[in-house]
């Protein structure tokens, strides 16, 4: 399979790869998709006191698509509120990386380890 120079280039280096430590009040992490499925996503997010993304990482395991995907994702986080990072769009960067289409599945990937880190980080302000 021919991918986009995006791709390759978010493969190749990607943004934000890394952990942040979850035991610090400020960080959430989440987890989607599996190894048995073929790609697996861990997000992490570190909220600043404005209640913005301070800092985004990520882990994982995949298909250069889910990799880039990823990357790409993380790479727009960072200054966002939580409206702000829910809006984000899984089509914009799969458009944006001229993912084929029997990849789009891999930006969706992304995008879910994000919803779900960002409903961890409502879910904790709540408690």
């Amino acid at each position: 399979m021919v991918y986009s120079p995006l791709v390759m280039q978010h493969f190749q280096h990607p943004c934000g790869v890394g952990v942040l430590d979850i035991q610090q009040d400020n960080v959430v992490w989440a987890q989607a998709g599996t190894h048995e499925q073929g790609a697996l996503v861990h997000v992490y997010l570190q909220w600043s006191a404005q209640n913005t993304i301070e800092q985004a990482r990520f882990k994982a395991y995949g298909c250069p698509c889910t990799i880039a995907a990823v990357s790409c994702l993380v790479s727009q986080l960072t200054g966002l509120d939580v409206a702000q990072a829910k809006a984000l769009s899984a089509g914009n960067w799969a458009a944006a990386l001229q993912l084929p289409p029997i990849k789009l599945h891999c930006a969706m990937l992304a995008k879910e380890a994000v919803t779900t880190a960002l409903q961890h980080w409502q879910n904790k302000q709540q408690d």
